[in-house]
């Protein structure tokens, strides 16, 4: 395959990023409006930028737009976070459209004599800037890279003709990467959706259990059933009781400190040993016992879906509520309490100021009635559940692995393109041919 040889990394030549620009680069804060005619532009934020290529809200401005209150936006300008948890992600400007960008972004707009700005904008994908971008980065109540730092950045310097083969190259082949990676992640939620149906089926007797093996209700006159009354329930195998909550668990609210008792956290996945970004208080001491066999559940509106049975004794945060079993299987119970019907129904029992942060306390959780199958049939649920959502979270692990090592490789591949170490093919048909 004929194309152009990759260069010697170790002699590579590079430029700071502000010798490449046709203007200065700025924040949207720092620079003077341009002329904003009938002020009908696209506003963007940081908070809108998804990808190189992709936006998440951005709107329209209103009109009129106030001289000084942004910059505007060209077609193939780049604009880079500032400040921020995602400092440095970037996004090309690629449309024809009028639109202007907020202060905590700084914008490169291209010398074309001098650079091809698809060039610069995969480079924005790289290792290389990526690198760059978290060592030079500010760390504080709020991280910032200002534009002064952008400025200095550091260039692969390629020829012209090289970095626009590069650009059409990465133009051609990431996108197959990115499709490969969309399908997995399109697979994985449906895996979720399937994970989270399965268990909602089950443990409200619409999927029938006995003694691990599943009969599906298509007739409902195969099984007797009765009518709860409840929205979240509907019907239930008429041998199964409806019992409230608190006749089930015992609240435990014992506070101990987690020098005692190891700290937990509360997560989507279950009870799992503290995580290292959860935030800690100062009063150790602050903490509820929880003991092996306990549910546990997050009280709080924007944890919905954190929960689960405990495999160990140990300590969670006071805005857990800590469930003891008495009259219930806890696998069951775990099932049961982490199923989607019964969240929606938990948080809907809620209170607070915000509408959509509030929090469930026991006294009202305690009220809520729940379906009870025979013990028998408790222990075969869980025993069906358990091995059906081990076998959808594998799935769901070989998925999230698949794309895992498909953004390394697109990583890996940007990274080679824009820094000269990879061997482009000449021109676009060769590519058409191995594609």
């Amino acid at each position: 395959m004929t194309g152009r040889a990759p260069h010697n990394a170790g002699n590579l030549r590079r430029v700071p990023l502000r010798r490449l620009a046709a203007t200065s680069i700025v924040n949207g804060a720092g620079e003077a409006a341009e002329d904003w005619n009938d002020g009908d532009y696209r506003y963007i934020r940081t908070t809108d930028i998804a990808s190189l290529d992709g936006l998440n809200d951005a709107k329209k401005a209103g009109l009129p737009l106030e001289k000084g209150s942004g910059a505007v936006l060209r077609h193939d300008d780049i604009v880079m976070t500032a400040a921020g948890a995602t400092i440095g992600k970037a996004h090309h400007w690629r449309s024809q459209e009028k639109a202007c960008y907020a202060g905590f972004l700084v914008r490169f707009r291209a010398n074309t004599q001098k650079c091809d700005p698809r060039f610069i904008a995969w480079w924005t994908q790289s290792q290389d800037y990526s690198h760059q971008v978290s060592a030079g980065a500010v760390r504080s109540t709020i991280d910032n890279f200002s534009a002064g730092k952008y400025r200095a950045l550091q260039v692969p310097l390629l020829s012209l003709e090289d970095q626009v083969s590069r650009a059409e190259y990465l133009d051609h082949e990431v996108p197959k990467i990115d499709a490969m990676i969309e399908k997995q992640r399109a697979l994985v939620d449906r895996l979720h959706r399937r994970r989270a149906s399965v268990i909602t089926a089950t443990v409200t007797g619409q999927t029938y259990v006995i003694g691990g093996e599943v009969t599906m209700i298509a007739n409902p006159k195969l099984i007797e059933r009765r009518e709860t009354g409840l929205k979240w329930l509907g019907a239930i195998p008429s041998e199964w009781q409806l019992r409230r909550l608190g006749s089930l668990f015992r609240e435990r609210k014992e506070t101990v400190s987690d020098t005692d008792y190891e700290p937990l956290s509360v997560t989507m996945q279950g009870i799992v040993p503290q995580m290292a970004n959860v935030a800690k208080t100062m009063n150790n001491d602050a903490r509820k016992l929880v003991r092996s066999g306990d549910f546990v559940i997050n009280s709080r509106s924007d944890r919905k879906g954190s929960g689960g049975v405990a495999d160990r004794d140990g300590s969670v945060s006071l805005i857990s509520i800590v469930l003891e079993p008495h009259d219930i299987d806890p696998r069951y119970a775990h099932h049961l309490l982490r199923s989607t019907a019964f969240q929606e129904e938990f948080y809907r029992w809620g209170s607070g100021i915000v509408a959509d942060l509030w929090s469930t306390r026991y006294q009202a959780m305690s009220r809520i009635q729940l379906p009870l199958p025979p013990h028998g049939q408790q222990v075969a649920i869980a025993v069906y559940l358990d091995n059906i959502t081990s076998k959808i979270d594998a799935l769901i692990a070989r998925s999230e692995r698949l794309i895992e090592l498909s953004q390394e490789r697109r990583s890996a591949l940007i990274t080679a393109a824009v820094t000269g170490q990879l061997n482009i093919p000449s021109d676009t048909a060769t590519l058409e041919g191995a594609a």
